[in-house]
């Protein structure tokens, strides 16, 4: 059982971090869940109540991972800032970290990202931002019917990515 594996960490030390927790109604970016506030505060409020309520079965803190998001980056930014503060407020020593695309500005063949993340105003709020630097492929080397496998974490873009984030 979950709650037991969470035990067994906690009792060798070792803090348990949860990513989303089921039953999110937005955990897929659906756009309606940044863009609206009461729809933003209803689910900051879910998951701050199945962290502190038993859902989370004692872990210590979220993980967001909010895949495809393509929205204004102040709506992301407000949904980190209110969990954040909600958060804390009940769970003062609790965790929050975001898992976010590899590169902040753009790799390879400066091919830029939309500026769907606020990465400093995010940093500012949450403990870590946890760079997604796995299973990396670009329209180089995947494209659907040519897929090629090979090495997909290239070293050169995972220095290129550190030293985008050390700038962030």
């Amino acid at each position: 059982a979950p709650q037991d594996f969470i035990c067994f960490a906690h009792a060798r030390g070792v803090r348990v971090v949860s990513a989303n927790l089921p039953s999110l109604p937005c955990a897929n970016s659906t756009t309606r869940c940044f863009d609206d506030q009461a729809y933003r505060s209803r689910w900051v409020n879910k998951l701050v109540s199945d962290v502190t309520t038993g859902q989370g079965y004692g872990t210590d803190g979220v993980s967001l991972d909010i895949e495809g998001y393509q929205s204004k980056n102040a709506y992301l930014t407000a949904l980190v800032t209110e969990l954040a503060s909600k958060f804390r407020a009940r769970v003062p020593h609790g965790q929050l970290s975001f898992c976010v695309q590899i590169w902040p500005d753009a790799y390879p063949k400066q091919i830029p990202y939309p500026a769907t993340y606020n990465f400093q105003a995010l940093a500012e709020q949450l403990d870590f931002l946890v760079p997604m630097a796995y299973d990396m492929y670009t329209d180089e080397t995947w494209s659907g019917k040519d897929w090629n496998p090979h090495a997909n974490s290239p070293f050169p873009g995972l220095v290129a990515a550190q030293r985008q984030f050390q700038a962030v």
